[in-house]
């Protein structure tokens, strides 16, 4: 994901995302005015905004890493949105900047207590800012939260960052919303009177106060830094994580009603000069196949099923029927020994013969063989033979967290149908 990143916006005016941001900490604009200007220099920024937000804080920025002075920072702006808006003071955003598809701009931004976090104002694709929101509504809470409605986050709206920046006019955009060089005059930190007044005040009556004011904010700030290092480990991990395989692939139970409503689809399994060799069902399709008999031709078995195909040699005939489509989620799963446990429980209980195989873990694709993955489960291969209730029944039993059928397979042997089905159980590595 890109740190300072530069781009125009209105008619060429240039915006500028990925600040460093600090809290101003300090009883006094002048104690304010000294900790800035020790941090600038600690750290070689040169660069420097003030958003003129209730709460004090600034945004460094250093030349030689491709930032501009005069350009427009798209944080200090938004917090000022935030702030005239009667927004709340904790609040995450992510929304498109430029371009579209694969090569689309995203802007991530948040906010506590009204401060600008320091990995709160970024640039990055459309799957770097949404695994950064993901990660920041996993560890806290939010009042309120903008994302896309396409990515079906619960409780936020989507809005687009224009709504949060000034209007096309150039009075609008405040000097306080402009990247500049890191110097400034003591009325620069007279924005914040509301505290200034305050504070002075209570240091000219209080001196001891003061001082242990001071030593609180420090350890505050101290406190502040540790979090956001540890947040940064948690996304740099979070993003290092593995997307659960079962998400993509429907419930159990979804899976084999819809096998079983397709299969009603089918005219008769029993068309005459045809003999009927089996079903399976997977992959989203249902296929079922027959074999012919010594008088049958395949106008016989197209006449019952239009849509048949007969193979090359003119011996067998396939029917292959789509299933609707069906919903997946990714709902959390349990420790491998309890659900295993669950699962053999429900199969002795109704006469199932469920076999589950030792737990592995998945096998990294090609494009991530060079990639340290972390898998937060692991895969169960289970199969279950033919009993007395039906596919759809006996899944019913046995269906809970991470259980996801591969395929279920009936064949007609000695005069009777039978089933069979097989798949995955995930659970928790």
């Amino acid at each position: 994901m890109s740190a300072v990143h530069l781009f125009e916006y209105q008619r060429g005016r240039p915006f500028i995302c990925g600040l460093f941001w600090q809290p101003l900490p300090g009883v006094s604009p002048s104690q304010r005015k000294r900790e800035m200007l020790r941090i600038a220099r600690e750290q070689a920024f040169d660069l420097m905004v003030l958003p003129g937000t209730e709460t004090a804080q600034v945004g460094y920025a250093a030349e030689k890493e491709g930032a501009q002075r005069g350009a427009v920072s798209v944080a200090a702006a938004f917090a000022k949105a935030v702030q005239e808006q009667g927004l709340e003071r904790n609040l995450v955003f992510a929304g498109p900047v430029e371009g579209d598809g694969d090569s689309a701009t995203w802007y991530y931004y948040a906010q506590r207590d009204g401060l600008i976090l320091c990995n709160g104002d970024r640039i990055g694709s459309e799957a770097e800012v949404k695994a950064m929101l993901e990660a920041d509504l996993k560890e806290s809470e939010w009042e309120t939260v903008f994302a896309p409605e396409a990515w079906g986050i619960r409780g936020s709206s989507d809005r687009p960052l224009t709504d949060f920046l000034p209007a096309n006019s150039r009075i609008e955009y405040h000097r306080s919303r402009r990247v500049r060089p890191v110097r400034t005059r003591l009325r620069d930190l007279l924005v914040y009177w509301k505290f200034a007044v305050l504070v002075l005040a209570v240091a000219a009556l209080v001196a001891g106060l003061v001082q242990w004011k001071a030593a609180r904010a420090a350890a505050e700030l101290a406190a502040y830094a540790q979090t956001q290092r540890e947040l940064s480990a948690l996304r740099e991990a979070e993003l290092a994580r593995v997307a659960h395989a079962w998400k993509s692939v429907p419930r159990a139970l979804l899976f084999a009603r819809a096998c079983e409503d397709t299969q009603k689809k089918i005219a008769t399994l029993w068309p005459g000069s045809w003999k009927f060799d089996g079903m399976s069902c997977a992959s989203g399709t249902l296929t079922a196949t027959w074999q012919r008999e010594q008088n049958g031709w395949a106008e016989h078995l197209q006449a019952v099923h239009p849509e048949v195909q007969i193979d090359a040699t003119g011996d067998v005939g396939k029917l292959v029927l789509r299933l609707p489509p069906l919903q997946t989620e990714d709902e959390a799963v349990l420790p491998e020994r309890v659900r295993l446990n669950q699962l053999h429980q429900a199969a002795q209980r109704y006469g199932f013969a469920i076999k589950t195989n030792a737990s592995i873990l998945p096998q990294a694709s090609k494009g991530n063989e060079t990639k340290k993955l972390k898998y937060d489960w692991r895969e169960v291969p289970w199969s279950l033979a033919s009993g007395l209730l039906a596919p759809s029944a006996a899944v019913e039993v046995l269906d809970g967290s991470g259980f996801r059928i591969a395929s279920i397979d009936y064949r007609y042997v000695n005069g009777a149908l039978s089933w069979s089905m097989k798949g995955t159980q995930y659970v928790q590595n």
